[in-house]
């Protein structure tokens, strides 16, 4: 880890981006690995982007702006096409999270979430996401 801190300090994104998984998979040093998912995003690692995005919406779940800044990331993230980010964005739509809800889109763009296949988390989610979204369109009170 102490070689990967090293090369990230000399901004190798890759290194960054890999010790913040493994901070967050520790489960140790959450601000640690939240710098340097925003450090990993910085040098260009679209996930390292997702990613802080999401750490930064565990943490202030109910703020309205970091709602809006979440949603803005994801849908930037999803552009470049990185799955996590487009399983997201989908949540923030259909939940209508710091953007107007809309259900459609959010159909729309979980069409990218399965990039990596079926058993990827982010295709994964993004199924179950995809399933609750219809099954409340089907709601007679929606």
């Amino acid at each position: 880890m102490q070689s990967c801190l090293a090369e990230c300090a000399q901004s190798d994104a890759g290194a960054c981006y890999w010790l913040a998984e493994a901070l967050q998979e520790a489960r140790v040093a959450s601000p640690a690995s939240e710098a340097l998912f925003q450090r990993a995003c910085q040098l260009g690692i679209v996930s390292g982007c997702t990613n802080r995005a999401a750490g930064l919406f565990n943490e202030r779940q109910d703020d309205l702006e970091v709602q809006a800044c979440a949603a803005r990331t994801y849908d930037k993230a999803c552009q470049a096409d990185d799955p996590w980010a487009c399983t997201m964005q989908a949540m923030h739509l259909s939940r209508g999270l710091g953007v107007k809800q809309d259900r459609q889109q959010a159909l729309k763009v979980l069409q990218k979430s399965c990039k990596y296949g079926p058993e990827d988390p982010a295709c994964t989610y993004g199924q179950k996401l995809k399933a609750a979204i219809l099954n409340d369109a089907k709601s007679p009170t929606k």
